[in-house]
């Protein structure tokens, strides 16, 4: 307050300034129920970010391990956007509400379950991750993140059947979507997830980019109007798509290997050469994969319309017009 020239007065419970201005600034964000935080705070870099984390976790939040916080409001809102922060800080985290109505954000530094304790309460939600992109004889998937080996794929395949089930049992109307990669504007891909959108990131703030294999790997790739509009079709022709089980990608006139033709797609929308590094093959990583998609098109009447070259273009456009944002963020 000082720093804004304010004269705040402090005891041992209270901080008291007077100002009609910081007053109308702080009456936006509402009662206790109403608290939230504002768009534009949320758009800081991630040091002023983790500063910010820091004083809502002294002021509501607690301690709960060595790597684990808890954070609690009456405010969904304001749970949301601590969640929202915690993760832009490269925290795990999840939301919880708990029978006295309050909400309670679980934050840890490790990417462990131990996030999740302390949760009374589960919901449904839509979830349209991958699947099965990659085939190992034991039916176990793990990729690797940070060095360590991560399950992938098993809680999708697992919504999958609980979705199927309840239109079969309860005649719900659910469709399951098998998508394949994913790519277009205002998605913030991660070395993890996400990568076509990753790799143009990388590409145009200059951050490293790795490797693993011979980058000749090759995938389907689907822009993302494509599968709005495929979610369009299913609802169109909901009486036919109920109970349903879709593989929703690119296809076969939609591919590439992810760095010997998307390298060359990418050096040439920057203009430059764009070094990167070579890393080992990764556990159960795919050489091949090619969504098949003829039942879609045949029952939905849906075909992609975006290609490759024109939606990775699209996706550039955006990362570049938009790059000091990322170097913000990075």
């Amino acid at each position: 307050m000082r720093a804004v020239g304010l004269s705040p007065v402090v005891d041992k419970h209270h901080v008291t300034a007077t100002s009609r201005q910081l007053y109308e600034y702080v009456k936006l964000l509402g009662k206790s129920h109403d608290k939230y935080i504002p768009q534009d705070i949320k758009k800081l870099s991630r040091n002023h970010l983790g500063i910010l984390l820091k004083s809502l976790l002294d002021g509501d939040g607690n301690q709960q391990s060595k790597n684990s916080w808890r954070y609690t409001t009456v405010s969904r809102r304001l749970a949301d956007d601590v969640q929202e922060i915690a993760l832009k800080c490269g925290m795990a985290s999840s939301v919880s509400l708990d029978r006295q109505g309050f909400y309670r954000v679980n934050l840890c530094t490790t990417r462990t379950a131990q996030c999740n304790l302390g949760a009374d309460r589960s919901e449904w939600i839509d979830y349209d991750g991958m699947t099965y992109c990659v085939e190992v004889p034991n039916s176990v998937v793990m990729v690797r993140q940070d060095g360590y080996a991560y399950f992938s794929g098993n809680s999708k395949g697992t919504g999958d059947q609980y979705v199927r089930d309840y239109f079969r049992i309860y005649g719900l109307p659910t469709v399951v979507f098998r998508q394949s990669c994913i790519y277009g504007p205002r998605q913030f891909g991660i070395e993890d997830q996400g990568w076509v959108a990753w790799m143009t990131i990388a590409a145009v703030t200059g951050r490293p980019i790795t490797i693993y294999g011979d980058g000749k790997q090759v995938r389907d790739v689907l822009y993302i109007d494509d599968l709005l509009d495929a979610y369009d079709a299913a609802i169109a022709r909901i009486d036919t798509a109920q109970g349903q089980v879709y593989n929703v990608g690119g296809g076969p006139e939609n591919i590439m290997s992810i760095w010997a033709e998307f390298g060359p797609l990418l050096e040439k929308l920057l203009g430059e050469h764009i070094p990167m590094a070579r890393g080992d093959w990764r556990p159960g990583d795919q050489k091949v994969f090619v969504a098949d998609i003829r039942k879609a098109e045949r029952e939905l009447g849906w075909k992609p319309r975006i290609g490759v070259e024109e939606g990775v273009g699209r996706l550039f456009e955006w990362v570049r017009k938009n790059k000091n944002s990322f170097l913000e963020m990075l």
